[in-house]
């Protein structure tokens, strides 16, 4: 659905600014509908819409079209669309407004000397990993998984209903959602089943408390860059401190809480922080989830909505409460968006030819100024514009592949 706003009147009320990003910001508002609903809007200026934008809804699309309908509701997920904006120098689409981010949740909790407790912890982990697997399941690698792009909503505690504690607190509205697919790479747009990547020096797939050590090096990847970043944050989720060292499974049992369920929680861990690609998110997932319904939470669902319910409390509180009563003192957004919007950061991300044969480093040059290259290579030239003719190979985010 696109929504073309009338001459001289904003389609929207801006509240607060939530963030900003490579290609774009996005803001709390509410809609001038009829609904009048609260959504998170991310703005993209002309620039960068085909990365911020447009790709973000075809690849919610096509992972829509590859993966069948869920019977349950999920704790993790990806982001729900509510509307699209187009304008001539600028695009904007409004998605489900979540209540904060893990990000903004562990400040949250450092702010006043707390830590995760296990049942939530349990929840957060089977959130992330069911999100994750949303996109791996249907070829698709996120490429920016990290705290400030998993986001958490909190249902009313009133709403959870009977039956395994988990699907009863899911439908009750209580999820975690993974957004930004601004980088995500499609694998069925390859001809080679087996395809690797290689991420550019400034890409920012590279953040390196999350990016998978070797592709800071120049080494090629495929699911590993999400995996060894899902990894990461679990371990802060447990153990309350950034991952400084690889570490085995039997070390990371020392570095847990005490009545945790160490030995799991390693086990865990330890695949996700060695990238074994063979590694089954959704069976993971099911594991935890097994875990927190049978042993930690021994069918007591409100022990967990409890803790789930102080999280909400500590992240809205008062502060939601004040953004909501000042709505109205709030200038809407005008019609006409800034003249000279800031250019994004080049992106380069380039194919490795195998996984026997990662991409070497080398300094960037002008495309003009390139030399010669084999045909073992490829390299990527970015292009806001559709191809034309028959690309042999084109990626996930506007860029097409020629090989050399």
């Amino acid at each position: 659905l696109v929504a073309r706003p009338r001459r001289g009147e904003a389609p929207w009320v801006a509240h607060r600014a939530l963030g900003h990003g490579a290609f774009g910001a996005v803001f709390d508002v509410t809609l001038r509908t009829e609904a009048r609903p609260r959504v998170a809007l991310k703005i993209c200026f002309a620039g960068a819409r085909r990365f911020g934008i447009e790709r973000e809804i075809e690849v919610l699309a096509e992972v829509s079209r590859r993966r069948p309908a869920l019977k349950t509701a999920p704790v993790g997920g990806l982001a729900e669309l509510e509307t699209f904006f187009a304008y001539r120098d600028a695009s904007a689409v409004a998605m489900r407004l979540a209540d904060t981010t893990l990000s903004d949740l562990a400040k949250g909790l450092r702010g006043v000397a707390m830590r995760f407790s296990e049942p939530v912890a349990l929840f957060y982990a089977i959130g992330t990993l069911e999100a994750v697997d949303a996109l791996h399941s249907a070829d698709f690698l996120h490429a920016d998984v990290k705290p400030d792009n998993l986001c958490l909503t909190y249902g009313e505690p009133d709403d959870v209903g009977t039956g395994k504690p988990v699907d009863a607190i899911a439908a009750a509205g209580y999820r975690v959602t993974l957004i930004d697919y601004s980088l995500a790479v499609d694998l069925r747009a390859y001809e080679n089943p087996d395809q690797r990547f290689v991420s550019g020096a400034d890409s920012p797939a590279q953040v390196p408390e999350y990016c998978w050590p070797p592709a800071l090096k120049d080494a090629s990847w495929r699911r590993e860059i999400d995996l060894y970043a899902v990894g990461r944050i679990l371990y802060q989720v447990a153990a309350g401190s950034i991952l400084s060292k690889t570490l085995t499974s039997t070390n990371l049992e020392t570095r847990l809480p005490r009545g945790w369920n160490r030995r799991l929680w390693a086990d865990v861990l330890a695949k996700l922080i060695d990238a074994d690609e063979s590694v089954d998110l959704g069976a993971l997932a099911r594991t935890m989830r097994r875990h927190l319904e049978k042993d930690v939470l021994a069918g007591d669902t409100a022990k967990l909505v409890e803790a789930l319910d102080h999280h909400r409390r500590l992240v809205t509180g008062e502060a939601r409460r004040g953004a909501d009563a000042a709505a109205t003192r709030v200038k809407p957004m005008e019609d006409d968006l800034p003249s000279e919007p800031p250019k994004p950061e080049p992106r380069t991300v380039r194919v490795s030819p195998s996984p026997t044969q990662p991409a070497r480093g080398r300094a960037k040059r002008p495309r003009s100024e390139a030399p010669a290259r084999s045909s073992r290579r490829a390299r990527a030239v970015v292009s806001y514009a559709e191809p034309k003719g028959n690309a042999k190979l084109r990626n996930s985010h506007g860029v097409v592949w020629t090989s050399r």
